[in-house]
């Protein structure tokens, strides 16, 4: 399958082409499948917490603990680090690796009901098919003082400007873990009016 790396003219928001369902996407997490995670990662047995899932810790360190909720929990470590400090931990990961951990379920429609005080989705956005749609799905979790905590490739990275397609984060469907969106500043103005997450969220 030849696939097309394409670019909003208005908000520089790049997406690959043809663009797979939600459906067939959950189809490859619940396989485990080399082109939604990384060749290997598996066989890690504790990876370590990536930049972005230390500064959310970093910026909740002195928080009261309360409700925390997870998309995309991966193996848990940030999940853990959340339940040992006392916080009430609930998350979805649609992978096998993450059926052992208590409070993670595999769909959204599966969560708890009530507002969450933290949602973290760190490297999850850019594998759905449709980010603002998942971010309405998130915003039905939060309340009037939720903290949201996102992380994703950027399109107007110097490194992208630099490497153009070759950048190691545009890779073809036969290669390991694709994100399938690139957000742009714009675009991630327009995340956040469309979904209806204010500066606060």
């Amino acid at each position: 399958v030849e696939h097309s790396l394409r670019r909003c003219k208005t908000c520089r928001h790049m997406w690959i082409d043809p663009l797979p369902n939600q459906a067939f996407l959950d189809f490859l997490y619940r396989q485990g499948s080399n082109s939604v995670i990384g060749v290997g990662w598996e066989s890690l047995d504790r990876p370590s917490l990536t930049l972005p899932e230390q500064r959310v810790l970093a910026a909740e360190q002195t928080s009261k603990p309360g409700r925390y909720f997870e998309l995309g929990v991966g193996k848990g470590l940030l999940f853990e680090h959340f339940r040992s400090l006392g916080w009430e931990c609930s998350g979805v990961e649609p992978g096998d690796w993450g059926a052992g951990i208590p409070g993670v379920v595999r769909s959204l429609s599966d969560v708890p009901e009530g507002p969450a005080d933290v949602i973290v989705a760190v490297d999850v956005l850019e594998h759905v098919s449709d980010p603002i749609a998942m971010l309405k799905a998130l915003r039905l979790l939060a309340g009037p003082r939720t903290r949201l905590y996102a992380a994703f490739p950027n399109s107007q990275s110097l490194r992208f400007m630099i490497q153009k397609e070759k950048w190691r984060m545009v890779r073809p469907l036969r290669m390991s873990r694709v994100p399938w969106n690139f957000s742009s500043g714009p675009m991630i103005i327009r995340l956040r009016s469309r979904s209806h997450h204010d500066g606060r969220h």
